[in-house]
């Protein structure tokens, strides 16, 4: 099930916004650079996918996880990636 549910997650805008992330090893100047050229068009983006992820009943839960996105976008540089249990 969880194989599945990545894969609806990288079709359904998972794999467009992965793609806009770069990869940092400084991760305070990584941040502040993120922070003054472009950080708002992909929290933009997670919301947007949410809200209408969250429309339907169906799409709430990877509606709920764009919106985790969205918070994590501000300073992504340094922050761990876990997955999700359930």
């Amino acid at each position: 099930m969880r194989f599945l549910g990545n894969i609806i997650w990288l079709v359904l805008g998972g794999l467009v916004i992965a793609l806009i992330y770069e990869p940092g090893c400084l991760s305070v100047t990584m941040n502040l650079i993120w922070i003054l050229l472009g950080w708002w068009e992909i929290a933009f983006l997670h919301l947007a996918c949410g809200i209408l992820f969250c429309i339907t009943i169906v799409g709430i839960p990877w509606g709920l996880r764009h919106f985790s996105m969205a918070l994590s976008s501000v300073f992504p540089f340094g922050k761990e990636i876990r997955p999700v249990n359930g």
